[in-house]
């Protein structure tokens, strides 16, 4: 089959580095992949035996020029399968393929539709217009299927759940450990935690450092892992030297390769407002390195409470550093929370099987 997966931007985050995977399976499967991104991003992130291209140089609110430029990609190529992954790929992808039938369109569903579209009515009537041009909808867990079916109105039948394949290479934790103190300049006695993500809103940071002040005052040697970039870098920067916390936040910026980070860190913090299913949860569970997280319906999804990690019920400055200075005391309940996460994410999240699902829905479609 030729199969177009289609990504925001080629660069290493959730959604894209899981098309990337899926898209070399594939042509390990002897399928034709093409790996394209709507907006060029200085890191390019590419596939294997594939074509890698993007089509416009920036990002801008919206770009009808971009839709001409899929739609003629599409014209040229004949795909039997496109793919969008996540984000603004749902609105160019059905804009360029509307009036086309030859090739299949699915999208695929990583978060949770309703958080970003419910509060304004007129872009919820619009997607729900749109989504009558998508052949198949595939989400990454149940909650988030069953609320893009609610809020889009969508038949079951047009909807599907595939979980996301996993890498399940283990690191050194004692060399990642090593590593993580070189490059940050930390100590050999800190606990590290690690939160992974976009700085905005949604992450919700802002409550990890209120948990990070409170955790201080029992654990002064603690120090907190912020992996990513985002609107709200300044705000945090501003609310740690408010906090007297500074020493304790370590603003790691964007990085390429996460893994060996998580595999170095003590614990994982996951605080959002909103997850679908969140795959640094995963990352985490693989390289041994349990999550503490809020408890909402994505992180229910891939943690078992006190079996693989930890689930707290609410916002609670207080129950996050109990729960974490609790771990950080008992050494053995930590590493069998390990144990276990690493088992339930492989069980769950074989690349093999991802991979096989997705090529039984492709040719499900086309026939």
């Amino acid at each position: 089959m030729k199969i177009i997966q289609l990504v925001t931007s080629r660069k290493s985050r959730g959604a894209e580095i899981s098309a990337q995977r899926l898209s070399e399976k594939l042509i390990q499967r002897g399928h034709q992949v093409w790996f394209v991104g709507l907006y060029e991003h200085p890191e390019n992130l590419s596939i294997e035996g594939g074509v890698n291209l993007d089509l416009t140089e920036k990002k801008s609110r919206f770009d009808v020029k971009l839709i001409f430029s899929l739609k003629k990609l599409i014209k040229e190529i004949k795909p039997d399968i496109v793919q969008a992954n996540g984000s603004d790929t749902f609105k160019y992808a059905s804009l360029a393929m509307t009036g086309s039938n030859r090739s299949k369109l699915i999208y695929r569903n990583i978060s949770i539709f309703s958080y970003w579209i419910n509060e304004r009515p007129l872009i919820k009537w619009i997607y729900g217009l749109l989504a009558k041009r998508i052949d198949h909808f595939v989400s990454v867990g149940q909650y988030a299927s069953a609320d893009l079916q609610q809020t889009l109105q969508l038949s079951t039948k047009k909807c599907s759940i595939i979980k996301r394949g996993f890498d399940t290479a283990i690191f050194n934790k004692e060399n990642s450990r090593h590593q993580l103190i070189g490059k940050w300049g930390l100590s050999n006695d800190d606990f590290i935690i690690v939160q992974v993500g976009s700085l905005s809103l949604e992450k919700n940071v802002t409550f990890s450092l209120d948990v990070l002040a409170e955790l201080k005052k029992e654990l002064p040697q603690v120090k907190l892992l912020l992996v990513g970039e985002g609107p709200q870098e300044a705000v945090l920067r501003s609310k740690s030297e408010t906090l007297a916390i500074s020493g304790q936040v370590i603003f790691c910026g964007y990085q390429k390769e996460v893994r060996e980070i998580l595999a170095g860190a003590d614990l994982l913090l996951l605080t959002s407002l909103v997850e679908g299913v969140p795959g640094v949860v995963v990352e985490a569970a693989i390289q041994e390195t349990p999550t503490v997280a809020i408890k909402i319906p994505g992180t229910e999804e891939l943690i078992s409470d006190g079996s693989s990690g930890v689930l707290i019920d609410s916002y609670d400055t207080n129950q996050f550093a109990d729960k974490i200075l609790s771990l950080q005391r008992d050494d053995l309940i930590r590493q069998k929370l390990a144990n276990q996460a690493r088992r339930q994410a492989i069980q769950a999240h074989d690349e093999a099987v991802n991979t096989k699902q997705f090529e039984e829905l492709y040719e499900r479609l086309v026939n």
